[in-house]
Formats: C-alpha cells, structure tokens, sequence
C-alpha cells in the first residue's frame, strides 16, 4: 500500500447509495486472490492484504483504490521471486509490530518473516488479539509469535533430516522487547502503601 495508508471503519460508505456503488466492484474476488498470493508466493503483500481483507463486507472507495494499488504494485515487481536451495541450513527470524494502529479497535499489527539459509520458508502478518500498552509489548507478542514458528520450523527441519548449524537468532528493532526476552521477570510499579 502507499506508505502512510491507514484504513478504517470511517471510509465505509454511510448511505445506500454509496453502498450500491462499491457493492458492483469485484473486492472480495480480488482480497481473495491477493489472500492467496501473499500466503503462497508473496510475503511483501501480506499486510496490505490483511488490511485490505476486514472491508470485505462494508468497503469504502478508498478501500477499493488501495486494493487496486496493490494489483499496480504486484505488475511492478512480476519478476520477484523466492530464493530457496543452497547448503545453508540456518534458521533466522525477522518480527515487526506497528504499536496501535488500526484506528477503529487500537490493535497493532505483528510481523514475521522466518528464512533458511537465504530464502523465505515461512511469513505472517496478523493483527493482535489484545490491545498493547506500550511499543515494547507490541513488539514483544510479535517476538513470541516468531519464536513460536521458529521452533516448530527447527522441529520440522530435524524430521526431514535437517539438523540446523547454529542457534536460531530473531531480530527484533525494539530494545524495551529485547530486554524483557532477555530478562522475563515482571517488573510491577513497588507498592506505597
């Protein structure tokens, strides 16, 4: 989507004639067949898709042209591909959350993407299903979806004979997340009583 882009339950239509007008538009069709794609194929749309995907039932014009920018965007980059093979059977695992931005719930988004050797093996992108406090929590929930995938990725490697090299890094652009990872005590305000 074009950088910046945030959707929400304010771009729907609010009168029927509105409605009628974006319910011809083929949307479901189209997040259907970007769906597939980004679980596929193309992890850089996944979170273009996932937001596009919660308008299906009361989309707005500016819901429909964002979808549309994906379909440009995808023609663009027709020659990307994913890189698989090579010897290298290490494990790395790259997480992202946006802190609250879904402007009708304050949700945020978590991100991850899990490489062997150099190609991508597995990716998602997924709004949370609690509401953060703090970037660092955001952050944090997304670090633990990752390590979770990461660890069944190495027990599925080692069934197929894959013994991984070397421990399994995660990259996280969080310090408060990293920290917490590090240390997971919980850290309540002293009472003052």
């Amino acid at each position: 989507m074009i950088p910046g882009t945030r959707l929400s339950a304010a771009d729907c239509p609010t009168s029927q004639d509105e409605k009628d007008q974006m319910a011809t538009q083929p949307y479901r069709s189209l997040v259907g067949c970007l769906s597939w794609l980004a679980l596929g194929t193309r992890p850089d749309i996944a979170f273009a898709t996932a937001s596009l995907a919660r308008f299906g039932n009361n989309l707005g014009r500016i819901h429909w042209e964002a979808a549309k920018h994906v379909l440009r965007y995808l023609k663009g980059t027709s020659g990307w591909h994913l890189k698989l093979g090579g010897g290298d059977s290490s494990i790395s695992a790259y997480t992202d959350a946006d802190w609250g931005s879904d402007l009708d719930d304050r949700r945020s988004i978590s991100a991850y993407i899990i490489k062997v050797g150099c190609g991508a093996v597995s990716w998602k992108s997924k709004k949370q299903t609690c509401v953060a406090l703090s970037s660092t929590e955001a952050e944090y929930v997304a670090l633990c979806q990752a390590a979770k995938e990461s660890e069944w990725m190495v027990d599925l490697l080692k069934g197929l004979g894959i013994e991984p090299q070397d421990a399994m890094p995660v990259f996280v652009d969080n310090q408060g997340a990293i920290a917490l990872a590090k240390n997971p005590v919980f850290h309540d305000r002293p009472s003052t009583l």
